[in-house]
């Protein structure tokens, strides 16, 4: 059997139970101001309470819940498309 020579890229796939943030969009219910905001979800737990109003708060969330349960991070910026870009894998390579 032939060696492979050069390093190999390991690029995790998005499984079910993943932690996602989602960006959203929110509405101030007295000023109707829209606003931005970044939920952090994963499955068999509501996003109720999730909601930030910055990226780097809830990405910092998520890495922390993804890194104590050895899940991947991936981030969903328009949900509608279904597309998502990997912020952080912690999950074994094996």
């Amino acid at each position: 059997m032939a060696q492979l020579k050069g390093s190999l890229s390991w690029h995790p796939q998005q499984r079910h139970d993943d932690v996602i943030i989602q960006r959203r969009f929110g509405e101030n219910t007295s000023t109707h101001v829209v606003k931005q905001i970044y939920a952090v979800t994963y499955p068999g737990h509501s996003d109720q309470g999730t909601e930030r109003g910055s990226y780097d708060e809830a990405e910092r969330i998520a890495l922390t819940l993804a890194e104590e349960k050895g899940l991947s991070v991936w981030y969903e910026e328009n949900p509608q498309d279904g597309r998502r870009t990997l912020v952080k894998s912690f999950r074994n390579s094996n």
